[in-house]
């Protein structure tokens, strides 16, 4: 398990490397031996989403929600790009892709996470989700370089929340960095209420997270 886990850090990092340049590859390198981070908490009720001022569908971005191995075999065979982000690991976890292509080409994807499993391969801060009374959450989130600032992060969750609610998923709770300025500009425009901060503390495989009530 520890050399798996060690081939997918690597994987990743290479992969970092190409798309973010060096000082990303280094940060990524460095945070699988320590990382530390302050969070936001966030949740927010899946329903009632006709109340909030998404982003219209446009010609385009176009969002494919990718269930399974097979429906994600079925995109690339339909010539889909899809290198942007290995899906693969999320997908066999049980986490469900939201990406957001223009063209044939993955600009965007947001993860959805509905249990535990799926939650640790998408999200590595272990902040508490009560998937058995119908929380879910999301993260992951990842945009092209090409094509940030364009609300793609409020887009995506336009799919995410019916998606949700249709499979029985009441509210979803997620954290973003203190320093995401970005991510917390897109989620304010569907209005999730800020509950808590979280400190995460990584040293190798010991995770550890203290949720704070706000002041």
């Amino acid at each position: 398990m520890i050399v798996d886990r060690v081939s997918r850090a690597l994987k990743a990092s290479i992969r970092t490397l190409r798309e973010e340049g060096v000082f990303g590859f280094i940060k990524k390198v460095v945070s699988f031996f320590f990382s530390y981070g302050i969070y936001y908490v966030y949740e927010r009720a899946t329903n009632n989403i006709e109340e909030i001022k998404f982003p219209p569908e446009t010609k385009r971005y176009k969002v494919k929600i990718i269930h399974s191995l097979q429906n994600l075999d079925k995109l690339e065979k339909e010539g889909y790009d899809l290198t942007m982000r290995n899906l693969k690991i999320g997908i066999k976890s049980g986490a469900v892709p939201f990406c957001i292509f223009s063209g044939k080409k993955m600009v965007h994807v947001t993860w959805a996470a509905t249990n535990e499993r799926a939650k640790k391969e998408i999200d590595r801060v272990p902040a508490k989700i009560d998937f058995q009374n119908g929380e879910a959450t999301s993260g992951g989130s990842f945009t092209d370089s090409l094509h940030r600032g364009k609300g793609l992060l409020a887009y995506v969750y336009f799919h995410i929340f019916p998606y949700l609610a249709k499979h029985g998923f009441r509210k979803i709770r997620f954290v973003i960095h203190v320093d995401n300025i970005a991510s917390q500009r897109g989620v304010k425009r569907f209005s999730p209420r800020l509950v808590s901060k979280g400190r995460y503390l990584k040293i190798l495989w010991l995770n550890l997270w203290k949720e704070l009530s706000l002041k």
